[in-house]
């Protein structure tokens, strides 16, 4: 692995957002009371890393809020019923070997603040699983993906699965991390 600059590391940023089933501990059973017949809640996080570019290991870590449906069923959920913090150990080295356009999350600890006081209410682990989106050429060789151009991420058997379309913004696919709990 190379860096631009000799022991380097890398800092990023993202928003996150996606959805967590119910029964999760990122959507709670009780959340039928609030809204009868839900399935799921929206996360929206806010995350940063800090990666040696050498090794590609480093350290994660955020704050998040799970939102349900409010009051207008036509636009996006919008009603906070929980919001939390999440830290946790990055591996990216694979990916930034050029091995596999994969990263995971170890040891992630995630607190909930329930009440909105501030101290945490419940903790959990979880581990996870960045899946990076990749294009193939003509004999299928890995490729940076571009703008509205046809996109894969790496399964579990190491084959290629379509980016979907709601797994884009304004068209470029985004990574897609896998928690589990």
């Amino acid at each position: 692995m190379t860096s631009v600059v000799p022991g380097g590391r890398r800092t990023a940023v993202a928003q996150l957002s996606g959805w967590a089933k119910i029964g999760t501990p990122l959507c709670p059973s009780w959340v039928v009371l609030v809204v009868p017949g839900a399935t799921k809640c929206a996360l929206n996080a806010s995350g940063a890393d800090d990666l040696s570019l050498v090794t590609g290991l480093g350290t994660l870590g955020g704050t998040f809020t799970v939102v349900v449906q409010g009051d207008n069923l036509v636009d996006g959920p919008e009603f906070v019923i929980m919001t939390g913090t999440f830290q946790g150990d990055a591996d990216l080295s694979l990916s930034l070997a050029g091995v596999a356009p994969l990263g995971y999350i170890k040891n992630g600890v995630a607190a909930i603040d329930a009440n909105g006081d501030g101290q945490p209410d419940l903790k959990f682990n979880f581990s996870g699983t960045f899946r990076l989106p990749f294009a193939l050429d003509f004999v299928g060789r890995h490729q940076r993906p571009t703008r509205d151009k046809e996109a894969f991420y790496l399964n579990d058997k190491g084959r290629p699965v379509s980016v979907r379309n709601n797994e884009r913004s304004l068209g470029v696919p985004t990574v897609r991390l896998e928690i589990n709990f």
